[in-house]
């Protein structure tokens, strides 16, 4: 269900399936991967839904069904905390991520339309997300999902760790204080339904979303936009092309945004 990689362990490729995350080593000379280095069975209680790995390769985190996030120690292969409880998600937690840059920070997203900012010592701090009226937004009248909530289905922070900017599934994209979770800015006009995946590039903040588009942002305004022939379930960056996965077999790369 979720694969991760990080710049700090270049050789390992971690995998979710079901409840359990699995461990592969990249060296290995065998084009398909088959037999884990590492594994951690059962680390979740339920579906996990994305995986992500702290900046220095230590830990990694994953977010399941059940709304719970699990963090495991890559060092070890154990659990190492589960974040939950009253500050934590009431529904599906769908999205996870680690705060770059000095102090720790780890914040889910969930479809209880929240966002919460999880201290190391278990404390969680639960940001609501507001329904928004905005002309251009889904939820306007006469838009094509009238009330549609605002369900957090990606989260992604900013390079510098300052923001957070997470896709809702009311057509915007909610720009949050890194460090708060204070709204700063609500981003419309983008999409025409609910934004499915968000990420940081090196050419700025792009999203797709149900509408089968993808788009590039810049400030508060559409810069780019290219329609997709799917919906998108991954968008990753790499080598100045931006990788979509979708609903398909097909892995396609679009080139160009950063020019």
């Amino acid at each position: 269900s979720s694969v991760a990689l990080s710049a700090a362990r270049q050789n390992l490729l971690l995998a979710a399936s079901g409840s359990d995350v699995f461990g592969f080593d990249l060296r290995s000379e065998k084009v398909i991967l088959k037999e884990p280095s590492s594994r951690s069975p059962g680390l979740a209680r339920e579906e996990i839904n994305q995986l992500c790995i702290d900046g220095a390769g230590h830990l990694a985190a994953a977010a399941e069904d059940s709304g719970a996030v699990h963090v495991l120690d890559l060092n070890t292969w154990r659990l190492d905390k589960t974040y939950a409880g009253k500050s934590g998600h009431d529904n599906i937690c769908s999205s996870v991520a680690f705060r770059p840059g000095r102090g720790w920070c780890l914040a889910s997203g969930g479809l209880d339309a929240a966002v919460v900012l999880w201290q190391r010592s278990g404390r969680g701090r639960k940001v609501a997300m507001q329904l928004d009226g905005g002309e251009d937004s889904a939820t306007s009248s006469g838009g094509p999902q009238l009330f549609n909530p605002p369900f957090v289905h990606s989260i992604a922070f900013s390079p510098d760790g300052q923001t957070l900017a997470a896709g809702l599934g009311d057509s915007t994209i909610a720009i949050l204080d890194g460090e708060s979770g204070i709204q700063q800015q609500r981003l419309r006009g983008g999409h025409g339904a609910a934004v499915a995946q968000v990420v940081h590039t090196p050419a700025g903040l792009m999203s797709a979303g149900n509408d089968l588009q993808i788009v590039l942002w810049a400030g508060k305004s559409p810069s780019i936009r290219v329609s997709h022939h799917e919906k998108v379930n991954w968008m990753a960056w790499c080598d100045g092309a931006l990788f979509v996965a979708g609903l398909g077999n097909d892995v396609v790369a679009y080139e160009g945004f950063d020019r």
